[in-house]
C-alpha cells in the first residue's frame, strides 16, 4: 500500500510531502479531535502533528473544547423546567377559588 493518503481525503488539499509548511484546515482539526476523520486523513494529520507545534496546539484546544461541551451536556437537566407553568396552575386555582367564594357569598346573601 502506498503510504501517501488519497489526495481527496487530505486535510490540507495537497500532496503528502507538501503539507509540512501548511497547517491542517480547521474542520479537519475538529474532525480529528472528535475521531471522525477518515483513517488515511487521520494518519496524515498525525504525521503533520509530529512536525507542527501550531497544529498540535490547535488539536489540544479542540480536544479541550469537546471535553467541556460533553461535560456541560451531561450536566443539563433531562427535562428543562417549563416557563410559567406553575404560575398558570396557581392562577387557575385562584380563579376557581374566587368563583367558589363568589358563589357561596351569593347563596348566603340570598337567604
Amino acid at each position: 500500500m502506498d503510504p501517501t493518503p488519497d489526495l481527496d481525503t487530505m486535510p490540507w488539499g495537497g500532496p503528502f510531502e507538501a503539507y509540512a509548511d501548511r497547517h491542517v484546515e480547521e474542520t479537519a482539526v475538529e474532525r480529528y479531535a472528535m475521531g471522525s476523520l477518515q483513517e488515511d486523513a487521520a494518519t496524515a494529520v498525525e504525521h503533520h502533528l509530529l512536525l507542527c507545534e501550531v497544529c498540535r496546539g490547535r488539536v489540544t484546544e479542540a480536544e479541550a473544547y469537546i471535553r467541556i461541551m460533553k461535560r456541560a451536556a451531561r450536566e443539563l437537566p433531562a427535562d428543562p423546567p417549563r416557563r410559567g407553568g406553575f404560575r398558570i396552575v396557581v392562577s387557575v386555582l385562584a380563579g376557581c377559588g374566587l368563583l367558589l367564594l363568589a358563589g357561596a357569598a351569593a347563596i348566603r346573601f340570598r337567604h
